[in-house]
Order: C-alpha cells, then sequence, then structure tokens
C-alpha cells in the first residue's frame, strides 16, 4: 500500500523559500482579518453610524455642457447630504459650477431633479432645493470634535456604469484651528483630519462615531510625504451658513480675474496671468504689469490683495494703479463676481482669448448677477489641471514651495 504511495516532487531551494513566504503572508492575512473582525465586534458604533446617516447621503450629478472625448455627455459627480426639511441638500460648489442641469440620487435608487436654491462662495458651500421631501436631515452633533477623536466622511461614486455607491473612510482630527484659503480668502478655525476619501467628497457630511453631522468636507491636501490632510468645518460654522442659505441668501466674493506675484526688489505685485475677458483683462490690465494702488492703497502682498479684491462689492468701478515698463497707468476695474469655475489665463507674452458663449446657473430668485460664473471649456478636468499648475507656479515665486527638477 506504502508503496502505491505517490511520492511529493522535491522542491528546490528557492521553492522552498517562496512557499513559506506564502504561508507566512497567509497566516499574517488572517489574523490582520480577525484583528479586523476583533475591532468591528468591539465598535459596533461603527455599523451604526453608517446606518443611521446613509438615508440622509445623496450622489449629485452636474451635467455640463459639451462632450468628453468619447462622444458622452460630460457629467461631474460629487457628494450631497440632506440638511434640512423640504428636500434642501448641502453640496459643494465645485458639484454646480458651469451646471445645465443637476440630479441627485439616493443610495436606495431615488432620483429627483435639482435647482441651485442658494451658495456661499466663501465656504465653498452650495445648497439645492429637491424632490426628497421624506428624507430625514442628517442629525446636528453639538460637540466639536476633540484632537484625537475618530472622524469618518460619507462619500459618494458611482463607478461606470453602475448603481450609486458609498463609501465611509474614517480617520483621527489631528489638529484644530486650521486655516486654508478658498477661493482667494483666507477661512480660519477649521479641524484638519486625516481621512482619506475617494474623490467627488467636497461638500461631504464629516460625521462622528454615533453618525451625528459634525462638519463638512471642504478639501483634500496631499504632502509631499503621501499623507492626506482633510480641511473640515466644523459643524457650528456650517449651521450659521445654512441658516443663511435657507434664507435664500447667496454670498459671492469679489474678482480681479488675475493672478499675482510678489515683485522682488519693486514695489507691488507682478501680475503673473490674466484670465480672458475677466474684469482686470477689460480694463486693459496685462500680464507683466505691476499693480502698485487699489483704490488708493498701496499693495504689496498677495494675500492682503486676494482679501481685498474678495471683499469688494460686485459692480463696484475701483481706480487701480499700475506700473507698465517705465510707465505708470491708470485703469478703472468693474469688480467682477468670482466664477465657480476659471477659464484659462493668458501667460506673459501670451494674448488674451476670447471665448465664445457663457454659461449661467439656473435662476434661483436670488440676484440674476449673482448667479454668473465663468466661461467653461469643454474638458473641465483640463481647465482644472492648468489652473492647480499655475498656482503652483506661483508657490514657487513666492518661495512658498521649491521649484522641482521638471517643468510643470
Amino acid at each position: 500500500m506504502s508503496s502505491m504511495t505517490p511520492r511529493k516532487p522535491a522542491i528546490g531551494g528557492e521553492m522552498r523559500r517562496h512557499v513559506s513566504l506564502v504561508r507566512r503572508l497567509t497566516v499574517l492575512g488572517v489574523a490582520l482579518a480577525a484583528g479586523l473582525v476583533g475591532e468591528a465586534r468591539t465598535q459596533p458604533e461603527l455599523t451604526g453610524a453608517v446606518e443611521k446617516a446613509r438615508p440622509a447621503i445623496v450622489l449629485v450629478e452636474n451635467h455640463l455642457a459639451g462632450r468628453d472625448g468619447s462622444g458622452q455627455p460630460l457629467k461631474a459627480i460629487n457628494t450631497g447630504f440632506v440638511i434640512g426639511p423640504g428636500g434642501y441638500v448641502l453640496t459643494s460648489t465645485v458639484a454646480v459650477g458651469g451646471s445645465t442641469r443637476l440630479s441627485v440620487e439616493t443610495w436606495d435608487g431615488r432620483k429627483s431633479e435639482a435647482r441651485l436654491f442658494a451658495l456661499d462662495q466663501l465656504t465653498g458651500l452650495a445648497l439645492l432645493k429637491t424632490n426628497l421631501r421624506d428624507i430625514e436631515p442628517l442629525e446636528h452633533g453639538e460637540k466639536r470634535p476633540a484632537v484625537g477623536e475618530r472622524v469618518m466622511v460619507a462619500c459618494g461614486f458611482r463607478p461606470s456604469p453602475g448603481k450609486l455607491q458609498l463609501s465611509f473612510p474614517s480617520g483621527l482630527v489631528s489638529y484644530d484651528g486650521a486655516a486654508l484659503k478658498v477661493c482667494g480668502s483666507a477661512l480660519n478655525g477649521l479641524l484638519v483630519a486625516d481621512l482619506r476619501p475617494v474623490r467627488g467628497c467636497a461638500g461631504g457630511p464629516v460625521m462622528d462615531m454615533e453618525g451625528r453631522m459634525v462638519g463638512v468636507m471642504l478639501e483634500v491636501r496631499s504632502t509631499a510625504d503621501g499623507a492626506a490632510w482633510s480641511y473640515v468645518l466644523p459643524a457650528a460654522q456650517v449651521k450659521a451658513i445654512v441658516t443663511g442659505l435657507l434664507a435664500g441668501k447667496t454670498r459671492r466674493l469679489g474678482w480681479f480675474g488675475v493672478v499675482v506675484a510678489r515683485s522682488g526688489t519693486r514695489e507691488g505685485l507682478v501680475v503673473y496671468g490674466v484670465l480672458a475677458n475677466g474684469p482686470a483683462h477689460n480694463a486693459g490690465i496685462r500680464a507683466g504689469d505691476v499693480l502698485l494702488e487699489i483704490g488708493g492703497k498701496p499693495i504689496s502682498e498677495p494675500v492682503v490683495f486676494e482679501n481685498a479684491v474678495a471683499g469688494m462689492a460686485p459692480w463696484e468701478d475701483v481706480q487701480v494703479n499700475y506700473l507698465r515698463g517705465n510707465k505708470i497707468g491708470k485703469s478703472s476695474i468693474t469688480v467682477g463676481v468670482r466664477p465657480l469655475l476659471i477659464s484659462r489665463p493668458s501667460g506673459p507674452g501670451r494674448r488674451g482669448k476670447s471665448y465664445p458663449g457663457e454659461r449661467v446657473l439656473p435662476s434661483t430668485g436670488c440676484a440674476a448677477h449673482e448667479q454668473m460664473i465663468g466661461l467653461l471649456q469643454d474638458r473641465n478636468r483640463i481647465l482644472l489641471e492648468r489652473v492647480r499648475r499655475l498656482e503652483k507656479q506661483v508657490r514657487r515665486l513666492e518661495g512658498i514651495e521649491p521649484a522641482g527638477k521638471g517643468r510643470e
């Protein structure tokens, strides 16, 4: 009988090491899985929080003008959540810029058309009105999360093609009192958490382990070492903003349509880029000019300049003194409304282009001129990448970020 037992094939040294490694990795994987299961069992509130929050989470689809490379209509997908009775949904202004039509979908497949009701550009939040009036709003948490406390964020996404899916990555609050530059203005008093959300989470709710909203995701920034820091607007600030939005109050920021940098040894700020058809472009400002005064006040810091312009009333005329070569020039700039999406800037030596047509947001009962946005190129993804590169170049000029080996 033993003679009929097949003999095991001989295994070489390299093969034995490979088999041993596979076995160790398998054991390690089982141990990790057991650990994760154990954590879920010891912290059942994780599952409970997700089940509690999920009904209020929606996917916002922004239908844009134009088509992608395959000829399909352009869509931007983002997360939102029911914030109040009557079908109101809070999301990011990123989700509504350049819109020709808005729609929302719940996790269980219910769909509704949506319209922009009001927005707050300083925080980048937008309020939509939908027909989802039977959904319980997400509960607000009264306690501000402390450093070291665990939070999670809701992220909606749709595989192409596929049904809406929700993800709830969690992480720890790592810092309180951070500042973030939003739409050219500094926003203070923010939380920073080590969340790693998927794309499309701007405006998504950040929740505690009881499923209560303790903040809203504003932006995720990656560091050089690969870490991801999520900037969160705390619930108290969200509540104050939403109160105004529900009353139909829209806040837009002033805008010149320029990118500036310190001039080095000279006074004033160098105009690094001019947005085609923007207020400064229409007033004759060119890339390479040095802005000396705005409204009779000298300027030398980009942050001071941006905050001053953002706080100006749209349609106000402002006198600007500038240096072009060796000559002093004067111009009157009519302050514009900062777009939700920004078209390509014309750099030094380039002539600004005129873009055909313009897109406006759906009328919402707010002043029509406050609904206007910038010109939209066919490929929104390419547009945003260009703006990102331009901002990176400005940071290099200001000495905030070291120059890389490659060229942007």
